[in-house]
């Protein structure tokens, strides 16, 4: 008899025990929710700050080649961009055409966490050294190639998409002055003499495109 009392109080204690237990886990605060992922667009894309961007692209004034872009701060980028072209036709003398240009993009707002609306200002500079008869004057050794010089400044409104953290494509359009070179424009539809201005004008519907890989 004694026994039996001894393990029914034993019984009675880790019912007891257990009881408290649940009591205690059902009064504890829940655990805090986990902390959200970081959005890589807000921290790393969506930003110019000490970024480095090599890519290619075409710019408002027909400059056309590599693309470096610097970033200065969260919301100012510096671009260069310089392409050239050599051209030997058989019997014809040789034609070389550079290109550079020199910009900044300034960043006006951010959509969702993959694209950017961004206003700027750029100078291009177009020199060729082209043979502008297109007759049999243009034969080797008959006369020598005409170099032309052709200013353009732009205003471009670009869209960037970033398809990752380190890669992104644009769109722009804008405005571009280009003066007359005194000859027939090399690259572009300026006049020969005085300027022309387009207006979101002269380029296709989706603007001059470019790709930027971002170190």
């Amino acid at each position: 008899m004694r026994a039996r009392g001894v393990a029914r109080g034993a019984g009675a204690g880790a019912l007891a025990g257990a009881l408290t237990l649940a009591a205690l886990a059902a009064a504890a605060p829940p655990p805090p929710p986990a902390a959200p992922a970081p959005r890589w667009a807000r921290t790393q894309a969506l930003t110019f700050k000490e970024r480095l961007g090599v890519g290619f692209q075409q710019t408002l004034g027909g400059v056309e080649g590599l693309a470096l872009t610097r970033g200065l701060s969260r919301q100012l980028a510096v671009e260069l961009t310089a392409g050239a072209r050599l051209t030997q036709r058989t019997g014809r003398v040789q034609e070389l055409l550079f290109g550079g240009a020199v910009g900044v993009h300034f960043q006006l707002l951010h959509a969702a966490d993959v694209g950017l609306l961004s206003v700027g200002a750029r100078y291009n500079h177009v020199r060729g050294d082209v043979c502008l008869p297109r007759g049999d004057a243009c034969q080797a050794g008959a006369v020598a190639p005409t170099s032309v010089t052709q200013h353009m400044v732009d205003v471009p409104m670009r869209v960037w998409w970033f398809i990752n953290p380190y890669l992104s494509l644009h769109a722009e359009l804008g405005l571009t002055l280009q003066l007359g070179a005194g000859r027939d424009p090399v690259v572009g539809e300026a006049p020969r003499d005085g300027y022309q201005l387009d207006v979101f004008q002269g380029r296709p519907a989706l603007g001059a495109l470019g790709l930027t890989l971002w170190l």
